[in-house]
């Protein structure tokens, strides 16, 4: 058993022993969710394996619900070949100032601690945040928020990446009596990176990435290899760059009927300054998770639609469609040797994503406090680029169970 299956089965066990006099603030959720997926590069044979994810949510409130401890084990692994394993800790404490009735705002520190499997271990990374969020509703059907985050990530081995990261948003929500929620948001963030100052020509850097980050072990089938890549047309990187983003999305969900709604977004990035030092290779299915996909490398658009239902016995299904355009602003694209492609184009991106989730309520009545239920899903992915190693075709079918008390 490895460690994220080890990690996960013991967070269901844990919630299944709770006691029934757990105090009525304290709430604890795990899930379990085999996969089974199948990899179809572009540039190598199709590969086909069974996967695992899961994870543990738990939050106690204190003081009248002012405050609030939080902690989220999330643990898994992924299809591509080789290690892709990886076990993230995060924790929480978020304390409220004012009444929920009126103005009032949430003040917050958290800490992540992020292992990774082999292929990817030197990317482990440590955090630790601090946040601070204001919300006000001036009347009816109107809700205005607006916040400010610092975020410092240290990466072990990889001293260029260390960062300080510092963000606001504004957002507005409405509702109106179609039943209709119109919600809009603009986001502004800034990183600073630790850099380095080696000096490396740029096809090198590209073709030889173990010696700039002590690993050498190449690149795996399908291109997501153990390696970072140089941001830039070479890899010289003094230290202290920076790099900003300003980002602005709008959704609008829809009710169509008694427990039926529709959403759709759409979202937009722009990045300016800098560039990040170097960008990590990443497994297949892994983009825009904010810190190894770096967000701080790419302008982009987003498009999401979904549309969900709850049953009146409490079960859930969902149908998402997704796509992705990415235009790397100084990420060199690869053939399939690894080298810079002969036009000397900066990567770009898009994916399609298509989704289809169900959780079920499992043996209700006789649980006690503990609701159990059967997690569903299915996963189409197309991921294109000019980039050889992100030219994949990839379908995942899951079937788990999740546990909450």
């Amino acid at each position: 058993m490895n460690r994220s299956l080890a990690a996960t089965a013991l967070a269901v066990a844990s919630t299944l022993a709770l006691p029934r006099s757990s105090p009525a603030q304290f709430r604890i959720e795990a899930n379990v969710v085999p996969a089974f997926e199948s990899l179809s590069p572009e540039s190598s044979a199709k590969e086909s394996r069974g996967t695992i994810d899961g994870g543990l949510d738990a939050e106690a409130l204190f003081a009248s619900e002012r405050g609030r401890v939080s902690y989220t084990l999330d643990a898994g692994t992924y299809a591509t070949p080789g290690d892709w394993s990886f076990l993230q800790h995060d924790a929480g404490l978020t304390w409220r100032l004012g009444d929920t009735a009126g103005p009032h705002a949430f003040l917050g520190v958290s800490g992540t601690l992020r292992r990774n499997g082999d292929s990817w271990a030197a990317a482990d990374y440590d955090a630790v945040g601090a946040k601070a969020n204001f919300v006000w509703g001036p009347r009816t059907g109107l809700t205005l928020r607006a916040g400010v985050r610092a975020d410092a990530r240290r990466f072990g081995e990889l001293p260029a990446l260390d960062q300080a990261e510092g963000s606001g948003f504004v957002s507005a929500l409405v509702n109106l009596p179609s039943r209709t929620t119109l919600i809009g948001e603009v986001f502004l963030g800034g990183k600073s990176y630790a850099g380095e100052t080696v000096l490396v020509p740029a096809a090198e850097a590209v073709t030889d990435p173990g010696t700039y980050v002590g690993s050498g072990k190449g690149r795996g089938t399908g291109g997501m290899g153990p390696d970072v890549r140089p941001a830039g047309a070479t890899a010289v990187t003094a230290g202290d760059d920076d790099a900003g983003q300003l980002t602005w999305l709008v959704r609008a969900a829809q009710s169509l009927g008694q427990r039926t709604g529709l959403s759709l977004q759409y979202t937009r990035r722009s990045v300016f300054g800098s560039v990040p030092p170097v960008v990590v290779t990443t497994p297949a299915l892994f983009f825009e998770d904010g810190v190894y996909d770096d967000p701080y490398a790419s302008d982009a658009s987003a498009v999401r639609a979904v549309l969900k239902r709850v049953f009146a016995g409490g079960a859930e299904a969902q149908i998402e469609g997704y796509r992705l355009d990415k235009d790397f602003v100084a990420t060199v694209a690869l053939d399939e040797t690894g080298e810079p492609r002969p036009d000397g184009a900066l990567r770009t991106d898009t994916v399609w994503q298509a989704s289809a989730t169900a959780s079920v309520p499992i043996l209700g009545g006789r649980t006690g406090a503990v609701a159990l239920a059967l997690e569903l899903g299915w996963q189409y992915t197309r991921h294109r680029s000019n980039d050889a190693f992100y030219r994949y075709d990839a379908h995942a079918l899951r079937v788990g169970l999740s546990a909450a008390y």
